[in-house]
This record gives C-alpha cells, structure tokens and sequence, in this order.
C-alpha cells in the first residue's frame, strides 16, 4: 500500500469515526436523557401507587363518606430537589369534629377540617384549596375535611423526574 492510499484510508476512517461520534452525540446520548427521564418518573410512579395502596387500608369514621380523591407526585413548597407523595381524600361528616379527631387519633394520617371554605396551611399547597381538587362543585358550608399522608422518602431518580423540581 503506497503512502497516499495510506493517508486516503486514514482519512476515510476518520471522517467514519467523526460520522458515528456525532451520531452517537446527537441521538445515542438525548435518547439516554429520555430513557433515564422514563425510568424515573415510572419509579415515582411505582413508589405513588404503594402510598395509594396503604391508604385504602385507612379506615375511616362512621357518619362519613368519600367526596374525592387525590394523589400526586409533586415538589415540595421552596427549594429542593426532591418529591414528595399526596395521597388524600375529602370527606363529608355528619356529627362532631370531636369524634372524627379520636377515630384518627391512632392512624398515621393527617387530616385537617375545612374553615370558612379553606384549610390551613398544614395542608399541602395545591391541596389546600377547594378548587383545586377533581370536584364538580361542592357546598362550602358542608361539613368536610381532608384526610392524607404525605412522604417523601423516595428520592431515588429525584433529579431527572420534573414533578420534583
């Protein structure tokens, strides 16, 4: 092989090489930020639908029933880059606030009742307004509260995962 297709070849084999780096930069590595961005919003997920399931489990007081339910992966309030899991229920009483703040008393939940149309704000935000839950409508002077857990735990993929920043 003479010098000059020595440096043909040399040339042909760089530019194949410069074709598959670009290649591999421009698809192979966004196609890794997607599957890494999957990965961790299905792990969110994964982790969301296990604090759905322990708090079917919750019982609830007598004299009181389901409005709605909610649960969501979310960020917390302020900075930080991690997630946080509500899993909450509304609910409508009938008879004291006394009684249904001694049949939680021993679960692991939150619950807050509803003032003059508002929670506090121990409830998480985005959850502590009425109108921000899957409701068609609902009587302000009606006797509800909200029952929920919140964690946040789980922070495995927190960084890729645009629900927790």
């Amino acid at each position: 092989m003479s010098l000059d297709q020595l440096a043909k070849e040399i040339i042909k084999f760089t530019i194949i090489s410069l074709t598959a780096i670009v290649f591999i930069a421009s698809v192979g590595i966004p196609c890794l930020f997607v599957a890494w961005y999957i990965a961790s919003y299905t792990a969110h997920n994964h982790q969301l639908s296990k604090y759905k399931d322990e708090f079917r489990k919750i019982i609830h007081p007598p004299n009181t029933s389901s409005v709605a339910f909610e649960s969501r992966v979310e960020r917390p309030t302020g900075n930080g880059d991690n997630c946080f899991y509500f899993v909450g229920e509304l609910r409508h009483y009938w008879g004291k606030r006394a009684t249904i703040e001694a049949f939680y008393a021993g679960q692991e939940v939150e619950f807050e009742f509803l003032n003059r149309g508002k929670f506090s704000q121990r409830v998480p935000y985005g959850f502590d307004n009425l109108s921000l839950w899957s409701i068609s409508s609902v009587n302000y002077s009606d006797n509800l509260y909200v029952v929920y857990t919140l964690n946040s735990d789980f922070e495995e993929f927190a960084s890729m995962d645009l629900r927790c920043h």
